[in-house]
């Protein structure tokens, strides 16, 4: 068996669905996997048995040089240069620009996709060599990737495992024209996947549960697992007295973050103590940032990886999870359980959860009662300081119970082996 998964990002230690997939694929060896990914990137983990990367910008290039130079990318683990989002530095303005995410945009990166000659003879010879079994897609909001899976599946005449994180598909109707253009689009193109699809795997019973009789084809639900091993107890704290923040800020979570900021620094105000919230992301729009430095209680650090990031999630006080509450936002997320939620789970570390009631992470957090939640602004003050004052022993019993959850939805062996049997059945 050989699993070619497709995707935008690559394995890695470092980003979401990087970590996603080093727990999915951990019951399979290494000679069993290969990966064709997108983002200007260099996987840090050794996990498939061969990397090949056509990013943007190699597909732009054939306007100057009239081809596609796609690539085999060699590896070395134990290079710092790995542990970066961006291979190059350059490369970070121009795939962070926020116009990027407009309907516009999303439709003109589809159209490069389509008229350049990406499915060249090098990617062919590379998947030829590979002696490819089974595609595993890890789509998203373009369209471009779902013809990439098919269009490799058609060439190979394999089997398509589809796998469903995000909400793409039963989403609201847009307003704008090109938005509505997009929408309808994708949606098509989506339905084209589904019918070639052989085994959905959602990431939620939300998912399956309108996947599964939509699409009438064999899904499996097999939730994030956690990339660190699961503590066995509950870790000791003493008094909380800061939030930490881990991840992605973009989808407006942003707002949310500065919520609690003003939360904080009205609690500070009046109790005249210095609580704070430490907020370690990769972003770099000086809108969104300057947002956040305006509450007196949030600390920016910038992004960190490898050892690093491990010494701070385990040395963490109060891990924090947030959702925005806008329309848009919830509409995308509202199925979907974040990546970040398994590994807080399994950490031992007290975990605070603010975000809409009605999102799928929230109501996984609220069925196993497995973490703090407000899932209301006005509360969260009050919740806050509840935090702050609450025993080591009333933690531990929220945090046990988070552990509990771990070991029964996250646990990275477990989950990974169910998805190599699935996949094996095919």
């Amino acid at each position: 068996m050989k699993i070619l998964i497709i995707s935008h990002n690559s394995f890695s230690t470092f980003q979401s669905m990087g970590k996603t997939f080093c727990s999915l694929f951990s019951a399979f060896q290494r000679r069993e996997l290969c990966q064709f990914y997108i983002y200007p990137t260099i996987p840090d983990v050794n996990a498939c048995n061969s990397y090949y990367r056509i990013t943007d910008r190699d597909v732009l290039h054939f306007f100057k040089k009239f081809k596609v130079y796609g690539k085999e990318i060699k590896i070395n683990p134990a290079s710092n240069l790995n542990h970066k989002l961006f291979e190059n530095r350059n490369d970070e303005s121009f795939y962070r620009n926020k116009k990027n995410r407009s309907a516009f945009r999303s439709l003109a990166r589809d159209f490069l996709w389509t008229i350049t000659p990406w499915f060249n003879g090098s990617l062919r010879e590379w998947l030829r060599k590979e002696q490819i079994t089974h595609i595993f897609i890890a789509p998203g909001g373009y369209k471009f990737i779902y013809n990439i899976a098919l269009k490799c599946s058609r060439f190979l005449n394999v089997p398509i495992v589809t796998y469903v994180c995000d909400e793409y598909f039963f989403t609201s109707p847009q307003k704008g024209i090109v938005d509505k253009i997009k929408d309808i689009l994708l949606k098509r193109k989506m339905k084209q996947l589904m019918s070639k699809t052989s085994l959905i795997v959602t990431i939620s019973e939300e998912l399956k549960n309108i996947y599964e009789p939509y699409f009438k084809k064999p899904t499996k639900v097999i939730m994030t697992g956690t990339s660190f091993p699961i503590a066995s107890v509950p870790l000791q704290r003493g008094t909380i007295k800061e939030l930490t923040y881990m991840g992605n800020i973009r989808c407006n979570r942003y707002i949310s973050l500065c919520d609690i900021g003003d939360a904080l620094d009205e609690i500070n105000k009046e109790y005249n103590k210095n609580y704070s919230l430490n907020i370690y992301s990769g972003e770099n729009d000086e809108g969104i940032l300057n947002e956040l430095r305006k509450r007196k209680s949030i600390k920016l650090n910038g992004f960190i990886s490898g050892d690093k990031f491990r010494q701070v999630f385990y040395s963490a006080q109060c891990l924090l999870h947030v959702e925005a509450f806008d329309k848009k936002s919830i509409d995308l997320v509202k199925n979907s359980i974040s990546t970040k939620i398994a590994d807080s789970l399994g950490s031992g570390i007290l975990l605070l959860a603010y975000g809409p009631s009605q999102i799928a992470s929230m109501e996984h957090l609220r069925r196993n009662n497995c973490a703090v939640l407000v899932d209301n602004k006005d509360k969260l003050k009050n919740t806050l300081f509840k935090i702050v004052s609450m025993s080591e022993s009333d933690r531990s019993v929220i945090i046990s119970n988070a552990l509990a959850t771990a070991n029964i939805y996250h646990d990275a062996n477990t989950n990974g082996t169910e998805l190599l049997n699935a996949i094996a059945e095919i």
